[in-house]
């Protein structure tokens, strides 16, 4: 009994000597996009200077155009080009040439597996922690707009689709009479084992943070049915999660490191 109470002591000592190592700072330092899910807006730094500087920002609807190779919709020539011969004589042109070629260096800046993205979802104030489980089930409401049904990605909010371990993940649909799409959409994650002492510091320092780290592939439509087939396409950046953390966004703490999951 001694023994394993020995163990359990030297796992939460080491766990929390894990976590007090890394700090927001750490992990995204190397960052080079930060995604607003409020916003629906990608930015992009640089780290060649000293001080990482902004290079350009991009809607979402530009993001998917981008990751699409779609010069008409990135360069917002839909009305001067809104018949298919008119878009077929100007991929003919120079000028079609020299744009697709700009939009080609966005392209390579936003798919390099080696430049990675971030962003936070601040948690529910009723998420709380599971006794029996020793983890947290994090509720994240998704945007019906920006629903992703593309096999093993999951929707992060509004615009945002990731792949994610399906043993942490699944989607829930709760029917909702006053919802126009008849239902309300979740993102339902389910956290790592955390240790009781980390979940309490969770807990009462409210407002903690899912903090998850990407890469961007590739950008998928949603056709977003308003009656019969009436309706419009929603654009959607899917990519490859490659890390997620319980954070404190105000101090910078890390709580959970939950990376260990993709590596498996």
């Amino acid at each position: 009994m001694k023994k394993l109470f020995l163990i359990a002591l030297i796992s939460i000592v080491f766990a929390n000597s894990m976590y007090s190592q890394q700090t927001i700072t750490s992990i995204t330092d190397g960052c080079r996009i930060k995604f607003f899910p409020d916003k629906k807006e990608f930015v992009f730094t640089s780290d060649e200077e000293e001080f990482s500087e902004e290079v350009f920002r991009f809607p979402l609807e530009t993001a998917s155009a981008c990751l699409k190779k779609d010069v008409i919709k990135f360069y917002g020539l839909q009305k001067k080009y809104d018949t298919e011969l008119k878009v077929s004589m100007f991929k003919k042109t120079d000028e079609y040439q020299e744009l697709y070629e700009n939009l080609c260096y966005y392209y390579e800046a936003m798919t390099n597996p080696n430049i990675k993205g971030y962003f936070f979802i601040q948690l529910d104030k009723e998420t709380k922690y599971d006794l029996k489980q020793r983890c947290f089930n994090i509720k994240i409401k998704v945007d019906n707009i920006y629903f992703c049904t593309t096999q093993n990605y999951y929707s992060f909010g509004k615009g945002i689709a990731l792949t994610y371990p399906s043993s942490y993940i699944k989607t829930q649909q709760v029917p909702n009479q006053w919802n126009s799409y008849g239902n309300d959409i979740f993102t339902m994650l389910k956290t790592i084992v955390i240790p009781e002492e980390i979940a309490l510091k969770i807990e009462e320092n409210y407002p903690s943070s899912l903090l998850i780290v990407f890469q961007i592939q590739k950008s998928a439509e949603e056709f977003i049915h308003l009656y019969d087939n009436v309706g419009w396409y929603s654009p959607i950046v899917l990519g490859k999660t490659v890390g997620a953390y319980i954070v404190n966004e105000k101090t910078g703490e890390v709580y959970s490191d939950m990376s260990s999951i993709f590596k498996k």
